[in-house]
This record gives C-alpha cells, sequence and structure tokens, in this order.
C-alpha cells in the first residue's frame, strides 16, 4: 500500500516505545479499532520486536519500523557491520535497499550511500528509520535496479543483495534473481570498478566461479558456526583465481579469519595420536578449505571426505569446535550398542558425515536422546570403515 500524506505523518510522529509498551501480548483487534489505516503495519512490530532485538539491536533501541519481508531478508546488524569494515569511499550504490540495515552499516564507510528500492512502502519506513537512527548520508530511490542505472553517475562500490524468491519458490541461481545479475553486469562495471554481491548461503562456489566473471574474492561468512551468506566481490578486469576466504563471525565483532591464499609448506607428518578431536567451523568445510586447514594446523583428517580431524594436541586458536576423545572403534551395531550402555549414554549431541545412517535414524534405532554433555560423531575413516567418537566439551 502507499500511504496518504497524513499516515506518513502518523508514521514519522508515531511513538512506537509507548505503543508497544501498551499492546505487547495484547489481542491484536484491539489495535485494529484503534489504528484502522495503520493496523497491518503496528500488528507486525507487536509480533517482529521480541525477536529483532539480537538481529538489529541498534533498530529496536532506536524504536525503527518493520516490515514482516523486510526484517526476513534482512542482514543481521553483525553481518553488516563486517561487510561494511571491508570497503571504504566516496559513494556507495546500493541496488537492493530492502529495509536498509546494509546501508546503515556503509553510511559509516562511505560519505554518501544511495539506496534504491521499488517498493515505496517500505522506502517510507527506510526513510523514517534512517532518521530515527540519525543517519542524514543515506538517499532513498523510488525505482526499480534496473531503471535507475540507465542514468546513474560512477561510484566506489556498487553493492547488490537479489531477491531470491521466484514466486513460491526459492532460487539460488543468478539468472532467476531479481534484479538479474548477468543481464547488468556490463553496465554496472561502466559504473564502477567494484561490485559486491550478497548471495545464497547455499549456492556452490564452483557453479558461481563458472558463471561469474571478474571475482577477485569469495567470502563464506558464518556467524557463530552457521553459514549466513556468501559475499562475491567483484573487480573490473580482474582475471586471476579469485581468493577464497572463511569467515565466522562471533559476539563482539570477534572474527576467525582463514584464506585460501595462506601459503603452507610441504604437508609434513601428521600427528599420531588422537586425545582432541576437530570439527571445522562450517565456514571452512563451506569454502572447501578443509584440507588446506588440516594441513595448515597439522592435524590427521580421519577420512578422505569427512571434515573431522584429530592430533594428540590442544589448539586453542581452531576455527571450529575442539572436543577431548574419550573413545573411538570401528562401529559395529552390536558393538556400539553395548558402549552406550556401559557408559549410561542415553541423551548425547550427534552428528554424522559420511555415513550411511542419519542422525534421525541412529537416534530411533538406539534411544539416544537430543542434548546433554556426551557427543557421539559418525564418519567414515581412510580405510572405508565405518567409525564413531565419543567426545566431551574441554572444560
Amino acid at each position: 500500500m502507499e500511504y496518504s500524506p497524513e499516515h506518513k505523518n502518523t508514521l514519522i510522529n508515531f511513538d512506537l516505545k509507548s505503543f508497544l509498551e501498551t499492546f505487547s501480548g495484547k489481542d491484536i483487534q484491539k489495535i485494529k479499532k484503534q489504528y484502522p489505516e495503520l493496523y497491518r503495519l503496528l500488528a507486525d512490530q507487536v509480533d517482529i520486536y521480541p525477536k529483532a532485538g539480537k538481529k538489529l539491536p541498534s533498530f529496536t533501541a532506536n524504536y525503527c519500523f518493520f516490515t514482516r519481508k523486510g526484517f526476513e531478508q534482512s542482514t543481521g546488524e553483525t553481518l553488516a557491520e563486517f561487510k561494511a569494515s571491508l570497503f571504504k569511499g566516496q559513494l556507495l550504490i546500493d541496488l537492493t535497499g530492502g529495509l536498509g540495515a546494509d546501508d546503515a552499516a556503509f553510511s559509516r564507510s562511505f560519505s554518501k550511500v544511495i539506496s534504491v528500492d521499488s517498493n515505496k512502502e517500505l522506502n517510507l519506513i527506510a526513510r523514517i528509520n534512517f532518521d530515527r537512527l540519525g543517519l542524514r548520508n543515506i538517499e532513498r530511490i523510488d525505482s526499480t535496479a534496473e531503471d535507475f542505472i540507465k542514468t546513474a553517475g560512477n561510484a566506489d562500490l556498487i553493492y547488490l543483495d537479489p531477491d531470491r524468491r521466484t514466486g513460491s519458490t526459492r532460487s539460488v541461481t543468478l539468472a532467476d534473481s531479481v534484479p538479474p545479475v548477468p543481464d547488468i553486469l556490463d553496465r554496472l562495471f561502466e559504473l564502477s570498478d567494484s561490485v559486491l554481491l550478497k548471495l545464497s548461503p547455499i549456492i556452490d562456489l564452483t557453479y558461481l566461479k563458472k558463471n561469474l566473471t571478474e571475482i577477485e574474492k569469495l567470502y563464506v561468512i558464518s556467524l557463530e558456526n552457521e553459514v549466513k551468506e556468501i559475499l562475491a566481490q567483484l573487480k573490473k578486469g580482474y582475471s586471476s583465481e579469485p581468493e577464497i576466504i572463511a569467515v565466522d563471525l562471533k559476539p563482539g565483532m570477534k572474527r576467525d579469519l582463514f584464506s585460501s591464499f595462506v601459503h603452507i609448506g610441504m604437508e609434513t607428518e601428521g600427528p599420531t595420536g588422537g586425545e582432541y578431536f576437530y570439527e571445522p567451523a562450517k565456514c571452512i568445510i563451506k569454502a572447501g578449505l578443509t584440507e588446506k586447514y588440516m594441513v595448515y594446523m597439522n592435524l590427521k583428517r580421519i577420512g578422505k571426505v569427512s571434515p573431522y580431524m584429530t592430533g594428540d594436541r590442544l589448539i586453542n586458536n581452531f576455527m571450529g569446535r575442539v572436543f577431548c576423545t574419550q573413545y573411538c572403534a570401528v562401529f559395529a551395531k552390536s558393538h556400539f550398542r553395548k558402549y552406550i550402555k556401559d557408559n549410561s549414554i542415553q541423551k548425547a549431541n550427534l552428528s554424522r558425515r559420511d555415513f550411511p545412517e542419519t542422525v534421525e535414524e541412529i537416534r530411533k534405532q538406539y534411544r539416544i536422546s537430543d542434548g546433554g554433555n556426551e557427543y557421539l560423531y559418525f564418519t567414515t575413516n581412510a580405510d572405508g570403515e565405518k567409525v564413531f567418537y565419543h567426545c566431551r566439551k574441554l572444560p
């Protein structure tokens, strides 16, 4: 919907803090009765605010507005701030403005941000939010990306977070994105030497390298060990092998990074013991850097496909999870059943890689509930044998 001038003024001056204090937990029909014209938007605030604080803390602290789709598709502030830390300049053009979390972060790295979106309702919300956040260097434009770039001027960086939803399905191909990246890329390089694409966390890196030219860097970014997004940094005229960087972000802007360009020597003889069990961060695995990281850390990989590693020394700065190995053995049903019975393991955290049974099948067959302090890992070793590891977190 497009708000009338009166509704715009109402939203600009609306005391969202008092509203949330009054209507939180109450029947939303009361909202409809008191605010019939703004009912849907205000009802969304009551629903979204309880879960928005962790993802967008600055927005909630300043009582910004959210739309449901805008919130769902928005970058979290931790990821937005990391992206913004990679660049600086005079002008950034964001062709997919959305709710504006990325714009807010980039506005602290660039003198000016031009943010483009075709959704006029969302654009009004974004302008109100930028004002509440005290951000005066963001200009929001009502336009499609395709129309805007026809007459746009040059920029230091062009940023796109293409909408990956097509109809009722979710697409991860570049051609099905909105805007369609392959169709406009030549024009983008006329406007800027640098283009940054935010892509789905499930997109295949091999597909990207085959279907995108001039990729300088690929960032695989996880937040607290969950892969959230892929960044493709394109540079006009770049023709070398792209650098692949695995990034794991943690609270407080702490970050761990590992690059495919890290130089490592010849693989040395690995450690002989297996006192410690290592599960590399998901961004390492997604980035295809498991083997390189294993050699870099001088660890032994358990299998040819499995990413799990073992070592006889404790690595404090390991990107991923580290456990003390309690026991490991070739997996046989009778032996495993006896082992969990003898050790009273009725509750455990289960993980598997390159193993025929799923976690759900293992739980059901051996009656192991989820959680607790025990960790059971199932995989296949270098000799093709099914194995299991019983681990515990370090004190």
